[in-house]
């Protein structure tokens, strides 16, 4: 048992999270509190922890740094690579309220191939990167106009 430093509450060891460096290898807080404080700070400093979210998930999931993002962002002209939408407005939602665009990419291949709405990649991955089916859908909208 372990008394949290925010709610005072005694609570089971389980109820925190690990921390290598502290006495007994627990954060001070319960994961209760600790969710609310991480939640405060990321409000607080929001410019500051997306544009750390961005680097880290850049490098971890594609090996490329933010300065690779934004060069690619001006080339296009600051807009989706496909519709020219500058806003990306759709992907913003509760969860997900930063209006970045998606980096697409080959998943076959993994190769990068730019930044994309939200909309434009969704509907790339929904096809599958299927350029007949693509052709298709526009021959079908083409006739049915």
């Amino acid at each position: 048992m372990k008394q949290c430093y925010t709610c005072k509450e005694v609570k089971p060891l389980d109820a925190y999270h690990k921390k290598c460096d502290s006495k007994d290898g627990l954060r001070g807080s319960c994961k209760p509190c600790r969710s609310i404080e991480a939640k405060e700070y990321q409000s607080k400093h929001a410019d500051v922890y997306r544009e750390g979210r961005l680097r880290a998930n850049l490098k971890h999931k594609f090996g490329l740094d933010a300065e690779w993002y934004y060069e690619t962002l001006e080339k296009q002209g600051g807009c989706c690579d496909i519709c020219g939408d500058k806003q990306n407005t759709t992907r913003i939602t509760e969860r997900t309220p930063d209006p970045r665009f998606a980096v697409d990419h080959n998943h076959d291949t993994g190769k990068v191939r730019g930044l994309l709405c939200c909309r434009c990649n969704r509907t790339l991955g929904l096809f599958e990167d299927n350029t007949d089916s693509i052709e298709r859908a526009i021959d079908y909208l083409e006739r049915h106009k």
